[in-house]
């Protein structure tokens, strides 16, 4: 879910394969009122994580990579655009023009968003494990990882001391 204003974005994934997002009216927070949804959007998680630049939302879809959804009219959100992914795109944020992808075990990925419905890939920043998180502001981003294997003495092994680690990054 992402919050922009007094409007909600919420993604789903419904019983009947209605997969997209909400937009929700929450000014009145005892009497939430959708405004409208996006079902073509094929969102393939119960909760996907939400980014919001502008008029733009972008959704972390795992296999799916990122949906790209105009929501300058949440009556009416239109899908822009899906951005692949090399792995699956766990999480998103958005800062200064970039959106930064934590794409399972092929790290960070970086697009430049100045033009929505064509995002250009800028880079990628190997992670030492899936990158399951993100989360970005001006100058310093930050990403969770799963676990981390060492290697002892030529075996390798999952190390508990370094489940969830959190790597800091600059960003652009």
């Amino acid at each position: 879910m992402a919050v922009q204003g007094q409007i909600a974005f919420v993604s789903f994934n419904g019983f009947r394969n209605f997969n997209g997002i909400d937009a929700v009216n929450i000014a009145d927070p005892n009497k939430p009122v959708l405004l409208g949804d996006l079902v073509s959007a094929p969102v393939n998680v119960p909760h996907a994580p939400i980014a919001l630049s502008g008029n733009t939302a972008y959704i972390a879809d795992r296999n799916n990579g990122v949906q790209v959804v105009d929501i300058s009219d949440p009556l009416n959100t239109q899908l822009l655009a899906n951005i692949p992914t090399t792995s699956e795109a766990n999480d998103v944020a958005v800062a200064e023009g970039y959106l930064y992808v934590a794409q399972g075990i092929e790290g960070v990925a970086i697009y430049d968003i100045d033009i929505p419905t064509d995002p250009e890939f800028v880079q990628y920043i190997e992670t030492p494990a899936a990158a399951l998180s993100i989360t970005v502001s001006e100058r310093i981003g930050a990403v969770s990882v799963d676990w981390v294997l060492e290697e002892d003495n030529g075996q390798i092994a999952r190390s508990i001391i370094e489940l969830h680690k959190l790597l800091l990054f600059l960003t652009h």
